[in-house]
C-alpha cells in the first residue's frame, strides 16, 4: 500500500501504473514534493500514471526508445498523462462480443433475491448521522458475533458492532453513494451496501478505547467556530471509509473542539475531546467499562487510523465469514427487513451556527424521509461546481 514512489526507484524499473487510492496522476491531486512531479508525471524521476476511480480516467504512457551497446533497448524520453473517459463513450464491439455471455451471466447471479426491505438504504446523510444501510450492516455483524460467541469465555460480554460507509461520495464523485430502493434486494444491493471483501473479525475493548475509536472517527469533521455560518463541515484528507458509526452505544459530536486525532490516526491534541455524552444502554460509558467490538479484517490487519487500537486487543472472534455473506444469510433468515431509524449519534448543539456538506443528487429524492429523522434544520442549497449538490445544516 502507498509503494509506488518506493517501487518507482528500483533499478530496472522503467514505468509504473499505480492505483489504490482513486486519485489522478498526473494531475492536481498531489503536490510537487521530492521525488513526484504531479505536472510531468515521474515518481523518482520514472513516468507513471494512476487512472482514478472505476473507469473514469485512461491512463497512456507513451515510450521513445532507443537501442543500447548491447543490443537492448533503453527509454530515451517519454510522456505520460490521464485522459478523461466521456460518460457516453460507445462500447467496442471487438471487446464487448467474447465476453458478452460471462455478462449475462454475472447479471443473472447479481439480480438473485435474497429478501425485502420495508425502505430505502441510502448513504447520502451518513456522514450527518442518518444511514440506514450502515445500521442494517451493523444488526448483521452483532448476529453473526454473538452465534460465534456462543460457548466461549467471551459470550457474556455485551457486543458492539463498528462499520463505515464505503460509498459516500469523495473520490468516488457524485455518483459513488449506497442508493438501495425499499422493496426487493438483490445480490446487487448487498454489494452497493458492502462493497469490499472483508471478513468479520472481533476484538475486546474497554470503554477508554471505544472512545478513543470514536474521537479517530471524528477526524473527519474539521473545527466548528461557535456562532459562525456556512463554515465547511468535512475534512477533505479524511476517506469516508475511515468514519467509523458503533451499533450499540450513542454520543455527541462536539465540533468546537479540535480533532483529538490527525488523518493518519496520530494523536494531535491530547486535550482535545469531541466525543460527549457516550452512554451505552443509557448510561455513561465508564473507561473500564469492557465489550466486545465487531469489525472487520481490514481493521485487524492494522491498515488506517485505527491500527494501534487493535494492534494489542485480545482477538475474540477471527472466523474467517465474508462480511458480504454475513449480510446475506442475515436477510435471508429474515426475509423482511425493518430497520427503525435509532440516532448512534449527532452533533452536539451550536445555537447560532451553520455548516455546509456535500453530496449526491440523488439525495434530493429522499429529503422527506431526511427531515423525519435529522433533529437539526437542513436546507438545500444548490448545485456544486462538480457534480454535487450542497446543504445547509443548521447546528
Amino acid at each position: 500500500e502507498n509503494a509506488a514512489t518506493a517501487l518507482a526507484a528500483t533499478p530496472g524499473i522503467d514505468a509504473v501504473i499505480a492505483g489504490h487510492t482513486h486519485q489522478v496522476f498526473p494531475g492536481r491531486d498531489f503536490r510537487a514534493i521530492p521525488g513526484i512531479d504531479p505536472q510531468r508525471g515521474t515518481l523518482a524521476g520514472k513516468p507513471a500514471v494512476m487512472a482514478g476511480f472505476g473507469g473514469s480516467h485512461l491512463g497512456v504512457i507513451d515510450l521513445r526508445l532507443r537501442r543500447d551497446g548491447a543490443g537492448g533497448w533503453q527509454v530515451a524520453a517519454f510522456d505520460c498523462r490521464a485522459e478523461t473517459v466521456p460518460a457516453d463513450l460507445p462500447a467496442a464491439p471487438e471487446i464487448a462480443r467474447p465476453v458478452m455471455a460471462d455478462h449475462r451471466d454475472t447479471l443473472r447471479q447479481l439480480r438473485r433475491r435474497v429478501g425485502r426491505s420495508d425502505a430505502a438504504l441510502t448513504s447520502y446523510f451518513a456522514l450527518i448521522g442518518v444511514d440506514p444501510g450502515l445500521r442494517l450492516v451493523n444488526m448483521a455483524q452483532r448476529w453473526h458475533v454473538r452465534a460465534g460467541l456462543r460457548g466461549t469465555c467471551w459470550q457474556d460480554l455485551p457486543v458492539l458492532s463498528a462499520s463505515a460507509p464505503f460509498r459516500a461520495g469523495g473520490r468516488g464523485g457524485p455518483g459513488h453513494y449506497t442508493d438501495v430502493p425499499g422493496g426487493r434486494l438483490s445480490l446487487r444491493s448487498l454489494s452497493d451496501l458492502y462493497s469490499f471483501p472483508n471478513r468479520i473479525c472481533a476484538i475486546r475493548l474497554d470503554g477508554a478505547q471505544l472512545r478513543d475509536w470514536l474521537e479517530r472517527a471524528a477526524g473527519m469533521f474539521r473545527r466548528i467556530t461557535p456562532g459562525g455560518h456556512d463554515q465547511p463541515l468535512l475534512a477533505e484528507d479524511f476517506p469516508c471509509y475511515n468514519f467509523d458509526v458503533v451499533d450499540g452505544v450513542t454520543w455527541q459530536v462536539d465540533l468546537s473542539q479540535p480533532a483529538r486525532f490527525g488523518p493518519d490516526g496520530r494523536l494531535a491534541d491530547a486535550a482535545a475531546c469531541r466525543i460527549r455524552d457516550l452512554c451505552w444502554q443509557g448510561r455513561p460509558l465508564q473507561d473500564r467499562d469492557v465489550f466486545v467490538l465487531a469489525t472487520n479484517s481490514y481493521r485487524l490487519a492494522s491498515c488506517g487510523l485505527f491500527s494501534p487500537l487493535v494492534a494489542g486487543n485480545e482477538v475474540a472472534l477471527k472466523d474467517g465469514a465474508l462480511t458480504r455473506d454475513v449480510l446475506r444469510h442475515y436477510i435471508r433468515r429474515r426475509r423482511r427487513i425493518r430497520v427503525r431509524h435509532r440516532a448512534h449519534w449527532r452533533f452536539a448543539p451550536m445555537p447560532g451556527t451553520s455548516v455546509l456538506f456535500e453530496t449526491g443528487p440523488g439525495s434530493l429524492d429522499h429529503l422527506a424521509e431526511l427531515e423525519r429523522h435529522l433533529p437539526g434544520r437542513l436546507d438545500h442549497t444548490g448545485a456544486s461546481g462538480d457534480g454535487f449538490v450542497r446543504f445547509r445544516l443548521f447546528l
